[in-house]
């Protein structure tokens, strides 16, 4: 590849590089040096999705942040820049490359112990720029790491993209990181030097079941009538705090029933007056169908669904 490519020396590595692979790993992309080394430590065996050159895992090499380092793109001409930098530096027993569409050419019995991606960054084409280095459409590459990446993690493996708030918001993969089995643990914003405030990481690990790591219950309002309406909707698994809104007209001594009919509070809650709101004990429930259930009349006055 003489005269096919540059050379850019990167925390005491050769890096090579091509223009057209450019997709800010050599600049924001560094970001990933502090939140990994304060998060993480180091680990033994650390893939970079959508590498390009591959500034952001030999980096994190360099920086001994990891032992072994895996590189995948789907651009022949970043696999063979790639190649060329392990072969400069001698780094053929450290580094694996897979030339690959999302995880579509991993081997099956590879395994991370942490996953980074700097992905493209808009789900449609920006300007008259439609280059896959910015444009992930309709975030089927998103979707596609977020639904398989679960079988190549290690326990305890997790997976950190780093997005922009110019092309998406968080609340867009959560749904994606829960349907690929994944728990969502934090929306990391890093402020450090050269950081762009537009600019958060997505941390995701293989989920636990029955387990969240979300901080701030969901707030949901239930109000108790002598026929209730439809159910309150809350979210599975979920912290949520309850309110309960007493219309009735009467007095009502609250109780919250399974579908089997299994109280899910173990302390009682006092009687309501008619009029009066209370807060029940924040509660994460499994999916099903609930009842809040008048202990003194001993009818169903409000239903609650989790899904």
């Amino acid at each position: 590849m003489p005269g096919d490519h540059s050379v850019t020396k990167l925390h005491g590595l050769d890096v090579a590089w091509r223009q057209e692979l450019e997709g800010g790993g050599r600049g924001f992309g560094q970001d990933f040096i502090p939140v990994v080394e304060q998060m993480f430590g180091r680990v033994s065996r650390l893939f970079e999705l959508c590498a390009g050159p591959g500034y952001i895992g030999f980096s994190l090499l360099a920086k001994g942040l990891c032992d072994h380092l895996v590189l995948g793109d789907v651009n022949p001409r970043a696999i063979e820049v790639l190649h060329e930098t392990v072969r400069m530096n001698g780094l053929e027993d450290r580094v694996t490359i897979y030339e690959t569409d999302a995880l579509d050419g991993i081997p099956a019995d590879e395994r991370w112990d942490l996953v980074v991606v700097n992905p493209p960054h808009f789900s449609e084409q920006v300007g008259k720029n439609s280059s896959l280095v910015l444009t992930d459409p309709e975030w089927r590459m998103h979707r596609s790491v977020y639904g398989g990446v679960a079988d190549f993690l290690n326990p305890g493996g997790s997976v950190l993209m780093l997005e922009s708030t110019e092309g998406s918001r968080p609340g867009e993969f959560i749904p994606m990181i829960a349907d690929g089995g994944l728990s969502h643990m934090r929306t990391m914003w890093y402020s450090g030097s050269g950081a762009l405030p537009i600019f958060y990481f997505m941390w995701a690990q293989k989920a636990m079941p029955g387990m969240t790591f979300d901080d701030e219950p969901v707030e949901l309002d239930i109000v108790l009538r002598e026929t209730p309406g439809e159910p309150v909707v809350a979210p599975a698994g979920r912290p949520c705090a309850v309110h309960l809104v007493n219309e009735t007209g009467r007095p009502v001594g609250p109780r919250v029933l399974d579908g089997s009919g299994a109280s899910q509070l173990w302390l009682r809650v006092d009687k309501m007056p008619a009029g009066a709101k209370a807060q029940l004990p924040v509660m994460a429930l499994k999916a099903g169908e609930y009842e809040v259930r008048d202990r003194i009349e001993d009818v169903t006055v409000g239903r609650l669904v989790a899904q």
